[in-house]
């Protein structure tokens, strides 16, 4: 990339706008201008209809959580409301840039990068939103990778580590009922605690794609993080997957997979401190 001219901010006419592209875990991709007019940089046209408008972007030289606040408002065509409610922008890739659009040749500045961790609606708005949580690239640069002793384990069901074959604990299922963040099966296709820990994807309808965490059950309902299931969804198509609640028993017992194991069950707890007097 050739170098940035510096834009003299002392003329009369400083002709530098904000640009922002935000790429989806799927790969849709869109760009967004605060200028008054689309610019083509590239592969991508960023828009200015809805067009952006960033608010203070907080950056500092430590590893410590930086802030950003992007608005926009809901377009049919590229921002849909069933989109951001169904949570298929969450986590999307973020890179915030200046740029001087009077210079064909000139180069983006980049500002911020990183991803959204939050949406939420902007009372009194009409349709438009803003993305409370920037996660910067800066911020996961400053998580400790020294793992924690745990009595459960931190592997992930399925993963490298764990190596159990999930082929055979992948279920297709329907959706019979939804209420908020309930859903109720057709048929159950194993015990419902099995579910817990595990995911839900919708294979069709309007959140065809989209993943949920099974983070409880109760009565037969299957309790999802995240948003609200929408409506109209009866019928729809899932792909259910079993989960595990990480213990040694479970991991001993259901899965025949003590070996891999990725915990200390038998590391005494914070609670021995407690019990000196019996030592």
């Amino acid at each position: 990339m050739s170098e940035y001219p510096t834009p003299d901010f002392a003329s009369e006419l400083i002709a530098v706008a904000f640009i922002c592209s935000l790429t989806r875990s799927d790969g849709v991709r869109m760009g967004l201008t605060s200028a008054d007019h689309d610019i083509h940089l590239g592969d991508m046209v960023y828009r200015s209809d809805p067009g952006m408008m960033p608010s203070a972007i907080v950056m500092g030289g430590d590893l410590e959580r930086e802030s950003a606040g992007i608005e926009t408002a809901l377009a049919s065509s590229l921002l849909t409301r069933a989109d951001v409610e169904a949570g298929r922008w969450l986590n999307a890739l973020v890179r915030v840039s200046a740029l001087d659009w009077s210079r064909g040749d000139a180069e983006p500045i980049l500002l911020a990068r990183g991803t959204i961790g939050g949406i939420t609606r902007e009372v009194g708005k009409g349709n438009g939103f803003i993305a409370l949580e920037f996660l910067s690239d800066c911020e996961k640069l400053g998580r400790s990778g020294v793992p924690r002793i745990s009595p459960t384990c931190r592997s992930a069901l399925g993963d490298a580590r764990c190596g159990v074959d999930l082929s055979f604990r992948e279920h297709l299922c329907r959706l019979q009922a939804a209420q908020e963040r309930r859903i109720r099966l057709e048929q159950m296709p194993v015990a419902s605690v099995d579910l817990v820990h595990g995911n839900v994807r919708f294979l069709d309808g309007p959140m065809s794609g989209l993943d949920r965490d099974i983070v409880a059950e109760e009565d037969g309902w299957l309790i999802l993080d995240g948003g609200e299931v929408l409506p109209g969804m009866s019928s729809t198509r899932l792909r259910v997957r079993e989960g595990c609640d990480r213990r040694f028993s479970t991991c001993a017992g259901r899965f025949q997979n003590s070996q891999n194991f990725d915990g200390e069950p038998h590391v005494p707890g914070d609670d021995m401190l407690l019990r000196y007097g019996d030592l």
